[in-house]
């Protein structure tokens, strides 16, 4: 059952809040602005969004609380591509994480015979947790009227907005990757295909894809990433591209080799295509390596106290979230051209 409150069962006293229905309300109203992000996590295996929706409500509060409201309308992509740490908890400023090398290597070992023993090697970067806040307050008088949908309300403005300003930190870090990662939109295959050819645009794109993924495996193939064997075979990548260019993306990942139904895709990898609204240049997108060099821990999720305020007679309730985030290898992403 979700911890929706019942606004007729809260107690009052003298116009205030019973310290023990202000403690219900405050645990039900952060309980659901975390929702979202704490589903995301637990359904990130299975590659879906899940959001809070009319159906999460008895048909009493369904009445009361506009569809529109109920939906999450921030980005929760960043998740797929980011390692997410678990820092809650942590009595430090922030975290650290090792980026370890060896010289590692498996070799046969006859019996008797002891393993070789090869030293860690590699630097320690600490990523320190950032606050972030934001506060909405509303006359007493919405309260005394029993217009209770208003929290809800304020609840869900404080979930998408905090989610969104999350979302934007995280894409602003691929964005700052420098230009070493820059790569040319690539001729066509063959090299003869006709400008004014239907697929040409796609071909090109398909050719850039590979590129990219190539030039991220030989860049990463002995870092012992999860997501890359030193064969290749098994790599997966994320396209992060912005919604103006999810229609050429689908084009390019959809292209056959040749036009019949059994042929292969142009694109030889598997990639999974991951859009968003939040790129400021929207003529690039990034082929990466997800969850691999790239890392993010919470200090603590959103989190909505409220209290009221005699000099205004309203209502207060800030919100506050904690996080650290960074790319600790730009190598696992490509920044890709598209003219």
């Amino acid at each position: 059952m979700e911890k929706i409150i019942n606004w007729n069962k809260l107690e009052w006293i003298n116009g205030n809040l019973t310290p023990s229905s202000k403690r219900d309300l405050n645990q039900a109203l952060n309980y659901w602005a975390r929702k979202p992000e704490r589903q995301a996590k637990e359904i990130l295996a299975a590659g879906a969004q899940e959001f809070a929706t009319a159906g999460d409500f008895t048909a009493q509060y369904r009445k009361l609380m506009s569809v529109s409201h109920l939906k999450t309308v921030y980005d929760l992509g960043w998740m797929e591509l980011f390692e997410m740490l678990p820092t809650q908890g942590l009595k430090a400023d922030g975290f650290d994480v090792g980026m370890v090398q060896s010289a590692l290597t498996f070799q046969l070992t006859e019996v008797g015979e002891k393993a070789l023993v090869y030293p860690m090697m590699g630097q320690h970067l600490t990523v320190y947790f950032n606050q972030y806040a934001a506060g909405l307050g509303w006359s007493r008088s919405m309260i005394e009227r029993q217009q209770f949908w208003q929290l809800e309300r304020n609840a869900v403005e404080f979930r998408n907005k905090a989610g969104t300003s999350k979302a934007r930190v995280h894409y602003l870090l691929i964005e700052a990757v420098p230009a070493a990662n820059n790569l040319a939109w690539q001729a066509p295959d063959p090299a003869a295909l006709a400008v004014t050819d239907p697929v040409y645009t796609a071909n090109r794109d398909a050719q850039t894809i590979n590129a990219a993924c190539l030039q991220l495996l030989t860049l990463n193939a002995n870092k012992g990433y999860s997501n890359v064997g030193e064969d290749g075979l098994t790599a997966t990548f994320a396209i992060s591209c912005p919604v103006q260019l999810l229609s050429r993306m689908q084009k390019a990942v959809a292209l056959m080799l040749q036009a019949f139904a059994q042929s292969q895709k142009s694109i030889a990898w598997d990639v999974r295509i991951i859009p968003t609204t939040m790129y400021a240049a929207t003529n690039v997108y990034y082929v990466i390596i997800p969850k691999n060099g790239m890392v993010h821990g919470d200090e603590y999720d959103l989190t909505i106290y409220t209290d009221f305020d005699i000099l205004s007679r309203s209502d207060l309730a800030v919100g506050w979230q904690s996080f650290g985030t960074a790319i600790c290898d730009t190598d696992v992403i490509v920044r890709c051209a598209t003219v």
